[in-house]
């Protein structure tokens, strides 16, 4: 194996690299990243090397040799053009190519079957690639991640794209993607964790074809024009009936066979940090190492109608779950406490009835809540979280009642759990209620009117009771006034 050249110059203000004298016999991994100034760059690459060029001002075109090193990080710089890539026959080393966050314009190039080892591509963010996806990308076999988010694309998703068996992560958010989402993501792509469609014209509905997607962890189909109802068997999305923690946690990270050292210099690409970014807590997050814990599912703003499936409530691992700004009707799930794990719930903006169920009290953890404008009523449960809420979020429900809304629930008997003990308390009270105190009343009268009627129809019975009172008068001044003399002859008695 040829030698290899280890070199890292991060964060550098200028520098100027010059290879040209250089023998051509060696492997390069060279780390340009965060510099500012000139480049002279006179060398062809030789393959199986790693070229990390990331956040620089680097502009133009993209040299075809780059292309010849097995990962080639060029994101956040100038480059306009990806041409250069069908310069050159065959690119089969090539294991990861980023060029994200460029300037990159035009259409994509239909030369990808020539990178038959590409496990990573990243074009994300370059906000002016256009056109179709070309038909030569489901010639990426070994393909684990696929980001072509915020760009104009606009085509449907081509039929060879099934072929990208292995892909892990897909994200095409942010284009004019159409057409309906095709069977074969979930019939071919089973191995999905990650599928960003958001923000693009999908219409159709969610093809129960999906539902074999059982690895995947976050669902993002928001901002389309998808329509009919929710497939019942969204319950067969099995990761998410996984609370995940230690060892289920899934691998996002892209470990490629790179290890290079050198003398002087020691240069090791462990693995790419999958990212990616969607709506949690109602803002734009980005994840990264932390991906592998979230679990996530995202409908909000199509035009899905019909109920809420109950199986829905069997995905207890999910942290989020937005179907807001649809026309959904009917009921929450009343088990809907289930998901034990939620932080975020948003199901504001549809036509759902009834009241909302007690079993939300019972998510402690939940952070973020909206069910406003719905047709909601009743009294809001009583709960650890769900009034410590801004009324807000419980707006656009006129016949919903309840703390923290300003409209009480007059006459109607609160929700709250019942502390232990509650029910002897309610009995106990039961045993002194109308009845007792109506008898106490009636008591009261007779006895006193037995002795005060006695006492004003009977002369006898009347004359014997004031002698009683006059006697015991008597008595009291006899026994007062002899305790008296005996207290003052007992203090003469102490004068000296």
């Amino acid at each position: 194996m040829s030698p290899l050249l280890g070199v890292r110059l991060s964060n550098c203000n200028s520098y100027t690299l010059g290879l040209a004298s250089w023998g051509l016999s060696f492997r390069i991994g060279l780390e340009l990243k965060s510099t500012t100034r000139s480049l002279t760059f006179p060398i062809a690459l030789s393959q199986g090397g790693v070229l990390d060029m990331r956040s620089n001002q680097l502009e133009g075109v993209i040299p075809p040799s780059f292309f010849n090193v097995a990962v080639l990080h060029l994101s956040r710089n100038k480059f306009i053009d990806l041409n250069s890539l069908c310069d050159i026959e065959a690119h089969a080393g090539v294991e990861l190519l980023d060029i994200s966050f460029n300037q990159l314009s035009g259409t994509l190039p239909d030369c990808w079957s020539s990178l038959s080892s590409l496990r990573v591509l990243n074009l994300g963010n370059n906000h002016n690639l256009s056109g179709t996806l070309p038909t030569s990308i489901g010639s990426l076999t070994s393909l684990k991640a696929l980001h072509l988010e915020h760009n104009k694309f606009t085509s449907t998703l081509p039929s060879s794209m099934k072929n990208c068996s292995s892909l892990v992560s897909l994200d095409l958010g942010h284009n004019d993607l159409f057409g309906s989402i095709p069977d074969w993501v979930g019939e071919s792509l089973t191995q999905l964790v990650i599928l960003v469609l958001t923000s693009n014209n999908f219409h159709a509905s969610v093809p129960t074809s999906m539902c074999h997607l059982q690895s995947l962890q976050v669902l993002d189909l928001s901002m389309n024009h998808i329509s009919g109802t929710l497939p019942n068997c969204i319950s067969n999305l099995t990761r998410m009936m996984t609370v995940l923690k230690g060892d289920d946690i899934a691998t996002i990270n892209y470990h490629l066979p790179i290890n290079y050292s050198a003398p002087d210099n020691h240069f090791m690409f462990m693995g790419e940090v999958e990212r990616i970014e969607f709506v949690w807590k109602g803002m734009i997050k980005e994840f990264g190492s932390i991906l592998g814990y979230v679990q996530s599912i995202d409908l909000s703003s199509n035009m899905l109608s019909g109920y809420i499936p109950t199986e829905i409530t069997s995905l207890v691992g999910l942290a989020s779950l937005n179907l807001s700004r649809n026309n959904l009707k009917g009921q929450i799930p009343s088990r809907i406490g289930n998901l034990s794990h939620l932080n975020t719930l948003d199901l504001s903006s549809n036509h759902l009835s009834g009241s909302i169920p007690q079993s939300l009290a019972l998510i402690y953890g939940i952070g973020n809540l909206n069910v406003s404008n719905n047709n909601l009523s009743g009294r809001i449960p009583k709960g650890t979280q769900l009034q410590s809420f801004n009324a807000s979020v419980y707006m656009g429900n006129p016949a919903l009642c309840g703390d923290p809304l300003p409209n009480s629930c007059a006459g109607e008997e609160s929700t709250y759990p019942s502390p232990p003990g509650s029910n002897e308390e309610e009995e106990e009270y039961k045993l002194f209620g109308s009845e007792f105190y109506a008898s106490m009343g009636v008591g009261y009268v007779v006895g006193f009117w037995g002795v005060l009627g006695t006492m004003l129809f009977n002369r006898s019975c009347r004359f014997a009771f004031f002698n009683i009172l006059s006697d015991i008068a008597d008595w009291t001044y006899v026994v007062a006034a002899t305790h008296k003399a005996k207290f003052v002859r007992s203090l003469g008695g102490l004068q000296i």
